[in-house]
């Protein structure tokens, strides 16, 4: 035996002979080895650790264990083989010792694909040249993403904890070290990987190289701003035009790592391509990936809550009722289907049972007035009422085994600034979904939002569903002052996109959902709490309210265990929505709600939308309603006290403005620091005032002013116009 010197307190600690990676690999499945080794990764992949000698590599598993094992310790791992999904583990670990940091890592092996994906190569630090990646936009977590390296397919994927999440997956021929792992559940020759660690597990060549994709600012009718960073400096080139083949450019000479170009002369309402490029001083050229954005719509950008449920209005601020639609959700489909000229495009899950009827007739008539009328179905719901269609009415329907088209969504004459509308939220066409369980819908009269879902639609209308989709929409939207943002599923990532707005609350969260099985989005609740946030929630409880995320919540702490909740009325609790901070509307309270729910499959597999709308009313609309239902279930604990708008101390004014607006404190005597930043967090005005202050802001768009005294912060939003 050898003995160890290990610890501050220089522990001795005495490890059994170790044998090589090899011969453990070739050991029987369940035997108890010992190897040692360079470990490949840290906690950036989770517990696991792939550890490397000069015969081998192989993984270890532990939770608790190898915590502090880190990517260039040379460690003894002593346990039990396993196969699982036929990547063979040390699992359990019965013993880990550390011997030095720092080591350097194992040289990559760097032969062809298909040697490389290979038993022979699993758990061992590998590089692909000439490779380039299928999708584009930035990366997500736990994705696997579609490359071809020297000409031969291979499957790259990305984990959650690992820094590449959000960032711009590359455009341009890169070079790629990581390591060989395997995830197939039935074929031990299948299910090949490479897992990218971090960022420096890819190499670009020359140029200023992206560290940012496109960002869109200051979005107006006729412009917006495209805004990009790269590592290095270059000029800026941006090219784009209203199809994908783009053929306009605005650029800059100047040689930066920030980039900020005005696209002008645009027209409203309209979805533009718009692709980046920077040229460093050797002639190197770096590119983004291609992105759609829309301008802003002359539409009225009114939006427009309903619920089929009873609402509480003891919290509603003065003239903002929430709307109860108390058996009336049909009829108002039916008058905006009656007043549509031009088309009408529906998408929905389930359009069943007696009260539909009226519904399919309306539409009838209205195709027969000459209205387009085209419909998306799910195949593995009965749809009955699609049956009294006409005909020559366009119908396409998801058959697929693996996921569902779960939207419940209409657009409205999308051609018309002033009729264009987008019919959203979580409703089937049922008698029971309209009537008795709880549900909401959301009307948004806007062109704007009109496009991207006529974009998601048409792209469903080939049949192209689920993973099979494209990340083709824009995000963020104009109406008339109110930022709203849009997420398709699976193409947009949008748990993701919950939990970045999870991470912004500040005052309160309140959540209605009918299921809940993403533990991801339990634990950034979990944390929000923890940073002193009110949390609570409301579950169905025929639809996974047992589950590990309801009891991760439910478990986390006895201040918020009474807050999450099982629905206890009737029907089912079919919402899909969250609020945030709307007991501090000045912090952006938001609203974020559509077909999701926080489940594998509706992120992964289902045609889904959600919607993220930044507007303290609304917000004030749907805890009208979630309060209700919150009491309802035996809620007991949660915020009294709702602000209205005009209880502040702080006035930003004329809103709209024309570029100079007025910032004024309530106390000329008290110091007061304003922070003014746009839409994607840059700050471009900063001072501490007393009284009033006048201010010109650089360009058009939306911006944030934060008032803060030292006890409080109020936020207010401002939109400077031409």
């Amino acid at each position: 035996m050898k003995i160890i010197l290990w610890g501050i307190g220089m522990l001795l600690s005495v490890v059994s002979f170790s044998q090589t990676i090899s011969a453990a690999r070739s050991a029987a499945i369940g035997s108890t080895v010992t190897v040692t080794g360079i470990v490949l990764n840290g906690a950036e992949l989770g517990p696991i650790r792939y550890i490397q000698d000069a015969t081998g590599g192989i993984a270890a598993y532990s939770s608790s264990m190898l915590t502090n094992i880190l990517r260039g310790d040379s460690v003894t791992v002593s346990g039990v083989t396993k196969q699982y999904n036929n990547l063979m583990e040390i699992d359990p670990v019965s013993s880990a010792v550390k011997h030095t940091s720092g080591n350097a890592l194992p040289t990559p092996a760097a032969l062809p694909t298909a040697t490389l994906y290979s038993e022979a190569f699993e758990s061992q630090l590998v590089r692909l040249t000439n490779v380039t990646f299928s999708a584009t936009g930035t990366f997500t977590g736990n994705a696997n993403y579609n490359v071809i390296a020297n000409g031969s397919p291979a499957i790259v994927r990305v984990g959650t904890s690992t820094n590449l999440v959000g960032t711009p997956i590359p455009s341009s021929i890169v070079t790629l070290t990581g390591i060989m792992s395997q995830f197939s559940s039935s074929n031990p020759s299948t299910g090949y990987q490479m897992l990218l660690r971090d960022l420096n597990d890819i190499t670009f060549g020359g140029g200023p190289i992206f560290t940012t994709d496109l960002i869109q600012r200051n979005i107006a009718p006729t412009s917006f701003d495209i805004f990009f960073k790269t590592q290095r400096n270059g000029n800026t080139l941006v090219y784009y035009g209203t199809t994908p083949a783009m053929g306009q450019l605005a650029s800059s000479s100047t040689l930066d790592t920030n980039h900020l170009v005005t696209l002008s002369g645009l027209t409203p309402g309209t979805v533009y391509y718009v692709r980046g490029a920077s040229v460093d001083a050797q002639g190197d050229t770096s590119w983004s990936s291609k992105k759609p954005f829309v301008t802003a719509s002359t539409s009225s950008g009114k939006i427009l809550a309903y619920f089929n449920q009873p609402v509480d209005a003891s919290v509603a601020w003065a003239n903002n009722p929430a709307a109860y639609l108390n058996r009336s959700v049909d009829d108002t489909l039916i008058s905006y289907i009656n007043r549509a000229k031009r088309s009408i495009d529906i998408s929905i899950y389930n359009w069943n049972n007696t009260n539909t009827s009226d519904i399919a007739a309306a539409v009838n008539a209205a195709h027969n007035r000459g209205v387009r009328v085209r419909v998306v179905i799910d195949g593995s719901t009965a749809n009955v009422s699609v049956n009294s269609l006409n005909s020559a009415i366009q119908v396409v329907r998801r058959n697929t085994t693996q996921g569902i088209m779960h939207n419940k969504f209409v657009v409205f004459d999308v051609d018309s600034p002033q009729l264009a509308a987008v019919w959203t939220g979580s409703t089937n066409w049922t008698e029971q979904q309209m009537n008795l369980d709880c549900n909401n819908v959301v009307v948004f009269e806007d062109q704007s939002l009109a496009r991207a879902f006529t974009l998601e639609f048409e792209e469903l209308l080939t049949g192209t569903f689920g993973p099979n989709k494209t990340d083709n929409t824009p995000k963020n939207f104009n109406l008339n002052g109110t930022l709203v943002e849009l997420f398709f599923s699976p193409s947009d990532d949008a748990e993701n996109r919950i939990r970045e707005e999870i991470r912004t609350a500040d005052s309160d969260i309140e959540v209605a959902v009918m299921q809940m099985t993403r533990t991801s989005l339990s634990g950034e609740m979990i944390a929000r709490f923890n940073a002193g946030a009110f949390v609570a929630e409301v579950v169905d409880d025929t639809s996974q309210s047992a589950s590990a995320p309801f009891l991760a919540l439910k478990n986390a702490s006895p201040i918020m265990a009474p807050r999450i909740l099982k629905w206890a009325g009737n029907g089912i609790m079919h919402h899909k929505f969250m609020i945030v901070d709307q007991n501090k509307p000045n912090l952006d309270a938001i609203v974020l709600t559509g077909s999701h729910n926080w489940s594998s499959n509706a992120n992964f597999n289902n045609d889904e939308n959600t919607v993220v709308i930044h507007d303290p009313k609304i917000a004030n609309q749907f805890f009208q309603h979630w309060l209700y239902m919150y009491k309802l279930s035996g809620g007991t604990q949660f915020i009294t006290k709702t602000n209205d708008l005009n209880v502040s101390k702080s006035l930003v004014y004329p809103n709209p403005a024309q570029g100079e607006i007025t910032l004024e404190w309530g106390n000329a005597q008290e110091l007061c620091k304003v922070t003014i930043s746009d839409l994607s967090g840059k700050v471009v005005f900063e001072k501490a005032i007393r009284g009033q202050e006048k201010v010109s802001l650089p360009s058009t768009g939306i911006y944030f002013v934060r008032f803060s005294d030292g006890n409080k912060s109020e936020v207010k939003k401002v939109l400077i116009q031409k």
